[in-house]
């Protein structure tokens, strides 16, 4: 009946599930497909329950969620391996259509709906793993990046850059070395295919692989590397954190004169293309091997934590007050 087959629909997109997803998989009146679920499958037969609206770019949502989770593997499992694939696929349909112009916001649920069409599930599970790795959700972000990579065929260069490009910036935020020496390794070979903007990219990368692993040698190479390809395809903001790495490898080698140098090129840069971040670092580098008197060090730390904290950028931030 109409209710069994609300429920089937709304096991589907899982344990918590949208009433105008349900609607739209049905092609039932929304107003019907609510009335339902509040007098008839939450109040009379208790089987699910309200969990508030939410906005979606204007429009109003209605969730609800199943009283037991069992009931709803119950039902799920009750439909044929051919029902499922066409119902997950409606339901992805269903929540791209309430959620455009926000897909982000459900990009993980339609990894899922789109499993097997190759095309819809690499493109969510990219805008998933972007989004988990924007915000700081590592691991999820490197299981989306990860299938995104599987899905992503080997001719397919930008894609693979890309993609590879965002899966070693997560390994390296949580150290990981050896996975992202292995994603550098592969960037470095696919660059060679591309131009000086992405061959500038990936020696940046490497340059900050190498100073976190103490190569400085390695590190200066790199950062030089990083600063003539961008030079070539004229990114002024990548010569800019080309410069500021040099000048971190430089002086943890004990090289300040030189250092600074370099750190006076990254805050020249950084000012002129309105780089806060890269200013901030500049100036905190400049006041840590500056030969100046303490004064003049002392205005450095000040300035880099005030622009740090107008840019806010707490990372920046955290390390200057370090």
């Amino acid at each position: 009946d109409v209710l069994r087959q609300v429920l089937s629909v709304a096991s589907v997109e899982g344990e918590s599930f949208t009433a105008q997803a349900v609607a739209l998989v049905l092609g039932m009146d929304e107003l019907h497909t609510l009335r339902l679920l509040r007098e008839q499958l939450a109040a009379r037969h208790r089987l699910v329950r309200e969990q508030g609206e939410r906005n979606a770019g204007g429009r109003a949502l209605s969730n609800y969620r199943f009283v037991h989770f069992l009931f709803q593997q119950h039902l799920y499992q009750g439909l044929g391996e051919g029902e499922r694939r066409l119902m997950h696929h409606r339901m992805g349909e269903a929540l791209e259509q309430l959620y455009a112009g926000r897909l982000e916001e459900v990009a993980v649920q339609l990894v899922r709906h789109f499993a097997g069409d190759g095309e819809r599930e690499l493109r969510y599970a990219r805008l998933a793993g972007e989004r988990a790795a924007a915000l700081r959700a590592n691991e999820e972000a490197l299981r989306h990046l990860s299938r995104a990579l599987e899905l992503t065929g080997a001719g397919e260069c930008i894609e693979r850059y890309e993609l590879l490009l965002a899966r070693e910036r997560v390994y390296g935020l949580i150290g990981r070395r050896d996975a992202q020496l292995k994603d550098l390794l592969e960037l470095e070979a696919l660059v060679e295919r591309l131009g000086s903007e992405q061959q500038a990219a990936v020696a940046l990368r490497r340059a900050v692989h190498a100073i976190h692993g103490g190569n400085y040698r390695a590190a200066i190479i790199a950062s030089q590397t990083a600063v003539e390809r961008a030079h070539a395809s004229a990114q002024t903001a990548v010569q800019a954190w080309g410069h500021l790495r040099w000048g971190q490898a430089l002086h943890r080698q004990g090289e300040n004169f030189a250092a600074q140098a370099h750190f006076a090129e990254a805050l020249t840069l950084a000012r002129a293309c309105g780089l806060r971040v890269v200013e901030a670092q500049a100036l905190s580098w400049l006041a840590e091997c500056a030969l100046d008197p303490a004064q003049v060090q002392k205005r450095y730390w000040q300035d880099a934590l005030r622009i740090a904290r107008e840019a806010g950028d707490r990372w920046s931030e955290g390390d200057i007050l370090a």
